[in-house]
């Protein structure tokens, strides 16, 4: 949680408006994904078990800084670059380039679709606190003049931010049980219904 400390908190309304660079796709971004997230993104691209994410190689289980296995998105790299898989770049008339995510806007994590918000999560609480957190050291999208409401920002995003407090309460009995990463796996391991037959 140290790091976490530095980032302002965020009250009523914060400014932001997100040009599509890519930047946030790219360089030493770590994406943490939750349950709710690999089921959306295996169900997009037709997965009936999350298990494919990560033996594709899209998504990686990784111990955290609070020793918490957790998945996170697998940047690619070419030469000296790193970039999320889901990153497709286009190439404006203008000589522009937009950086678009191939699973925006319904299957994207949610941590991409809060961002530039970060969470401050209370284990004995349960309650979070909602921080200004950069999506890239250099996002041109901090200097906007626009005004977003902290209050329908999250009201836009409920439902998935409940799944994701269920999913912090069940990490944190893991580590309170000092689980090993088999334990956390069955979190993450599981079918989609994707392809399941209905009833006849």
């Amino acid at each position: 949680m140290g790091k976490l400390e530095a980032f302002p908190q965020v009250i009523g309304e914060y400014r932001f408006e997100c040009t599509r660079c890519g930047n946030c796709c790219t360089g030493d971004q770590r994406v943490w994904l939750n349950p709710g997230d690999l089921k959306r993104m295996a169900v997009h691209l037709g997965y009936d078990h999350t298990e494919e994410l990560f033996r594709r190689k899209l998504v990686v289980l990784e111990q955290g800084e609070n020793g918490a296995w957790r998945p996170r998105i697998l940047f690619k790299h070419y030469k000296k670059l790193r970039f999320c898989p889901f990153l497709e770049n286009s190439l404006g008339e203008d000589g522009a380039v937009t950086g678009l995510c191939r699973l925006h806007p319904l299957h994207k994590p949610l941590i991409c679709s809060l961002a530039p918000l970060g969470r401050r999560w209370d284990a004995e609480t349960e309650k979070s606190e909602w921080i200004f957190v950069k999506p890239a050291p250099d996002c041109p999208g901090v200097n906007s003049k626009k005004v977003q409401l902290l209050r329908e920002t999250l009201e836009r995003h409920d439902r998935e931010i409940e799944e994701e407090n269920l999913f912090f309460a069940k990490l944190q009995h893991l580590l309170g049980n000092k689980s090993k990463q088999p334990a956390f796996r069955e979190l993450y391991f599981f079918k989609t219904g994707l392809r399941e037959e209905s009833p006849g």
